[in-house]
């Protein structure tokens, strides 16, 4: 498999409350007019996120694993390609966090070489957008 880590970016928002924003598939929802232009068909419970984008197809993410405050682990389910992803937050102090995210794919040699670089640009576009997220709005 092979990794892709974003940068390091900051979130305005406690950690606690990060986490409660990222560990429920249903928030993705509130910002789906950001999306909207690149994915359709959207459907989420708290645990799965169901969507196609053009021209890849349909995919589902589910969360499988959560560390209060701390990890978020998604994995694929009906997907393209294989992957997980890692939400790491990391609180700097009571109204800000850190948050990493890293992907791991599943790519034989030809796709690393043809979708490698955009899948190293998009998960730092993925956590540039986690990070501007209104997490104190958030309920």
């Amino acid at each position: 498999m092979e990794s892709y880590v974003s940068g390091v970016k900051a979130a305005q928002g406690s950690a606690e409350q990060v986490f409660k924003v990222l560990s429920d598939m249903n928030n993705i929802q509130r910002i789906k007019s950001k999306i909207e232009s690149k994915v359709q068909d959207l459907q989420t419970t708290t645990d799965t996120c169901s969507f196609s984008v053009s021209p890849f197809g349909s995919a589902s993410v589910k969360i499988t694993s959560r560390e209060p405050n701390n990890t978020i682990v998604y994995e694929s389910v009906n997907s393209p390609m294989a992957f997980k992803m890692w939400a790491q937050i990391k609180e700097v102090n009571p109204t800000q966090s850190a948050i990493r995210l890293t992907l791991k794919v599943d790519l034989n040699f030809m796709l690393k070489s043809m979708i490698g670089g955009m899948l190293e640009q998009g998960i730092d576009k993925v956590a540039d957008a986690i990070a501007k997220l209104p997490y104190s709005q958030i309920k």
